[in-house]
């Protein structure tokens, strides 16, 4: 599963890179199409589960940037994104940094609303991470560092001369099971919140 999902997302990658580069990009006039590119700030709110025990989310701020290339009604939208998944251990929490490369084909459903789907693949940062007991290994938390999932996201644009301001809400379901072990089985939830700008593209669609 996890090996489709790797070679879904290289071909996504390929295909934008392919068409950044591509005669149509240089072009925006005649075919309608263009690039937008955005940055943004984001809080985090990670729902961790853990065979049959689901912990509550602790929030966490992250930043991304996103590239997207398509017409004024629809087009495909890469993103990067650095992101922190806490949540609430005991008395105190576990924190993960994470960095998740989502792929979505996005609609421009009204003129300043935008809605897109498609999947993500996350890889955790660094040896260990957070707990409430220190810092722990992968390994020994029985993490496997690789994710992949759904994601779906909704954005709202409001145009300001030359550049835009976005407010994004996007929702990752987690589908692969990151234990390395057999005897329970852990997947992440993420509700993401984000503001930042969005330049090019032509405006809003109208």
């Amino acid at each position: 599963m996890l090996k489709l999902w790797r070679q879904l997302l290289l071909h996504l990658v390929l295909f934008n890179i392919t068409a950044y580069a591509g005669p149509s990009a240089a072009s925006s006039g005649g075919g309608g199409q263009s690039v937008k590119f955005y940055v943004y700030g984001l809080q985090n709110q990670a729902t961790f589960t853990k065979g049959a025990t689901i912990y509550d989310p602790v929030p966490t701020s992250g930043g991304g940037i996103g590239f997207e290339r398509g017409g004024p009604s629809r087009g495909w939208r890469l993103d990067v994104m650095s992101i922190t998944r806490g949540y609430k251990q005991d008395d105190s929490s576990s924190r993960i940094p994470y960095l998740l490369v989502p792929i979505t084909y996005v609609f421009h459903v009204f003129k300043y609303v935008d809605f897109g789907i498609g999947g993500y693949y996350g890889q955790a940062q660094g040896n260990s991470f957070s707990t409430p007991t220190g810092m722990k290994t992968y390994e020994e938390s029985f993490f496997d560092k690789t994710d992949a999932g759904f994601t779906t996201r909704l954005g709202l644009t409001i145009p300001i001369r030359s550049w835009q301001l976005i407010f994004q809400a996007q929702y990752n379901q987690g589908i692969y099971d990151i234990s390395n072990t057999e005897d329970f089985v852990i997947k992440f939830n993420d509700k993401i919140f984000s503001f930042g700008l969005k330049f090019g593209g032509g405006g809003a669609k109208h």
